[in-house]
Order: C-alpha cells, then sequence, then structure tokens
C-alpha cells in the first residue's frame, strides 16, 4: 500500500508550527490560548452568551474538559475582558480591544504564511481539513 500524500504527521506539524507563532503573539497580549477562542467566539457572535453556552461550545471545540474552560473564563471576567450579568456573558470595551489586537496580529501572520499560496490550493486544503476534522469528531462520538 502506498503511503498518503497527507499525513496526520504532516497536519500536527503544520498545527504546532502555526501553532507556536500565535503562542508568540497571545504572550505579546498577555492572554492564553483559550481565552484568545472565547474572546473570538464573543466577538463573532456579535451580542452576549450564556455563560454555560460559551464554556459548552469551547469544551467540544478545543477538546478540553469543563474546568479548564470555565477556568479560562473566570480568568477573562476578573481581569476586565468579559462581564457576566445573570449568567451571560459579553465583551467589554477592554476586551473588544484586546480581541481586536489578536485579531489583527493574526492577519500579518496569515498574509505571511498564506498570502502568496495559490487560491485553489487553499480551497483543497480547506476542504481535506473539514472532512479530517468531521471524521476525528464522529471517531470521538462513537
Amino acid at each position: 500500500m502506498t503511503a498518503p500524500t497527507l499525513t496526520g504527521q504532516d497536519i500536527g506539524a503544520a498545527s504546532r508550527a502555526t501553532g507556536a507563532l500565535l503562542q508568540r503573539l497571545l504572550a505579546t497580549t498577555g492572554t492564553e490560548f483559550n481565552e484568545s477562542v472565547m474572546l473570538n467566539v464573543l466577538s463573532t457572535n456579535g451580542s452576549s452568551v450564556a455563560h454555560e453556552d460559551l464554556v459548552k461550545r469551547v469544551v467540544h471545540g478545543l477538546k478540553i474538559d469543563a474546568t479548564e474552560a470555565a477556568d479560562s473564563l473566570a480568568r477573562l471576567i476578573h481581569s476586565g475582558l468579559v462581564t457576566d450579568v445573570n449568567g451571560a456573558v459579553a465583551l467589554t470595551p477592554a476586551g473588544t480591544g484586546r480581541f481586536e489586537e489578536i485579531r489583527e496580529g493574526i492577519a500579518v501572520i496569515t498574509q505571511r504564511l498564506y498570502g502568496d499560496l495559490p487560491a485553489e490550493d487553499l480551497a483543497a486544503a480547506h476542504r481535506i481539513l473539514v472532512e479530517v476534522t468531521e471524521r476525528a469528531n464522529a471517531e470521538l462520538a462513537a
């Protein structure tokens, strides 16, 4: 049997390399990875989210336990980046500013890494990675 052209090792190496770049960026903002994901969810949601719904979403997306996700959210609330009013969490102006700072940094990194790659290759890679993720999630759920 011929080895596949794309393997989990390839995906893992790319993930670790890009993740290291993201960690470097996040360190300059004083934000942990899980916190940055929560800021992103809250920003893209456009309004408040139920506290437990945000925790569940991050647990599912990052494959972490609920305690770890809840601790990350508690740090965001304690730092004043997120408010929790009657169980609904939302970004504060400072949280929006932090999210924008991270988003702008990611845009710069993304341009350097992907900017000169052919759009059709990026689209194919996207389709394949979505399919692999869906299959892996199905296996985890089984």
